[in-house]
């Protein structure tokens, strides 16, 4: 492995700790992990149309606001929130902030 890469084993044993075991780590989402660690509210942003999401499924729904999930994501940054991103099969692109402990 690289130099710093270590966190990423210790991170995985505290949680099977937390959990039990390892057997217990099915899966999660970026926001679970970062309110675990960190103990603040988490927010998810979608970042794929729902309009175009919601066609795939046959509903209608409002379209997506590019530039305020921009503003936003910007804003989360600038007040030193932890973000974290990602995707699924299938299902709709995200994005997670948590307020820095």
């Amino acid at each position: 492995g690289g130099r710093g890469q270590l966190w990423v084993p210790l991170l995985e044993k505290a949680f099977a700790k937390l959990y039990g075991c390892y057997e217990a780590l099915e899966g999660g989402t970026v926001g679970e992990a970062l309110a675990t660690l960190t103990g603040f509210p988490c927010e998810r942003l979608t970042l794929q149309s729902r309009r175009s999401s919601a066609a795939c499924r046959g509903s209608s729904a409002d379209s997506f606001d590019a530039d305020e999930t921009w503003a936003r994501l910007l804003s989360f940054h600038e007040a030193g929130f932890l973000c974290g991103a990602s995707c699924g099969g299938g299902r709709e692109y995200d994005a997670t902030a948590a307020a820095e402990a």
